[in-house]
């Protein structure tokens, strides 16, 4: 069996086919990356016969496109498959990742497969007026002003913000002391392992209250979303309103990055995760998203010392 035909098995396996419920369903970054996968010469290879060699020339070739944590991933994505394949299928007992373990550790020596580097760019308050005035002025039907402002302080990916609907937020919420503490819930929200049913509740702050209330409702179903756009459609208002601004190197992600650390700013790691991200480790957190600016410690340090002499 070909390289080609696991992956299409495993697809169909974990997405469900022909009526039959998966077992797992895959990411679309996951999806589409065996997709391509199988596009390259490597899937005309017999999975029983594959060597260290075949991997070390497939991860050459993607190392000519793309980076060395991409490379990585797509390498540890075909290691998966063929162990799965070789643990779950009787007729597939002799297929083994065997060498892409082998091909691995040479790849990593040579800088060929590596880890990601932390993207640490967030947008300027000039940016960020830029974009909200354009926005104010466009004719695009997403309302993008309030998409982003949402996003700039809830710190959601633009999938959550457009995946969250009326029902979802809990108005009538009180704290121990009885006062008013409105809640929201974000829906299978971003996970390593658990794609569906990772679902977390946020306060829902006073900014993002006013947001949602000026939301205009087509009806009382609580199904409703409160931004009823398709995140893609987000994405591509954004880069455009980005190249009409004559923005460069900013991403719609990186807003998320500016939140998460505006709030590093008011409270610990351990409340950001709890309050605002729903980071699973704050190790993750602080590697991924904090930016926060070496040369802003100064301010920082005389803020602090402002603060003890007033006390």
């Amino acid at each position: 069996m070909k390289i080609r035909e696991l992956i299409q098995r495993y697809i169909h396996e974990m997405n469900g086919h022909d009526g039959r419920k998966g077992m797992k369903p895959l990411g679309e970054s996951h999806h589409y990356t065996l997709k391509r996968l199988m596009r390259d010469p490597i899937a005309d290879i017999a999975a029983d016969k594959l060597t260290n060699q075949d991997v070390k020339d497939f991860a050459l070739r993607r190392s000519e496109k793309v980076c060395a944590a991409t490379v990585g991933q797509d390498v540890t994505y075909l290691s998966g498959i063929l162990a799965y394949a070789g643990s779950e299928w009787d007729d597939c007992a002799n297929v083994t990742n065997a060498a892409v373990l082998v091909a691995k550790k040479t790849l990593t020596k040579k800088g060929i497969v590596g880890k990601s580097t932390p993207r640490k760019v967030r947008p300027t308050e000039q940016q960020i007026a830029q974009l909200m005035d354009y926005f104010a002025q466009s004719k695009v039907q997403i309302r993008m002003a309030d998409v982003v402002a949402f996003g700039l302080a809830s710190s959601r990916r633009i999938s959550e913000v457009c995946r969250i609907t009326h029902g979802d937020v809990d108005w009538a919420n009180v704290d121990a002391e009885g006062h008013a503490a409105p809640m929201y819930t974000v829906r299978d929200l971003k996970h390593p392992t658990k794609k569906k049913g990772n679902d977390k509740r946020f306060p829902l702050f006073p900014e993002l209250a006013e947001i949602i209330r000026r939301q205009p409702r087509t009806s009382v179903d609580p199904a409703e979303r409160i931004f009823p756009f398709r995140s893609r459609s987000v994405t591509a208002a954004y880069i455009r309103a980005k190249k009409a601004c004559k923005i460069e190197n900013l991403r719609l992600h990186d807003n998320r990055r500016e939140a998460i650390t505006q709030w590093l700013r008011k409270f610990s790691v351990h409340e950001v995760r709890h309050y605002v991200s729903g980071h699973e480790n704050s190790a993750i957190l602080e590697r991924n998203y904090d930016a926060t600016d070496p040369t802003e410690g100064h301010a920082a340090i005389r803020k602090a010392t402002e603060v003890r002499m007033a006390a």
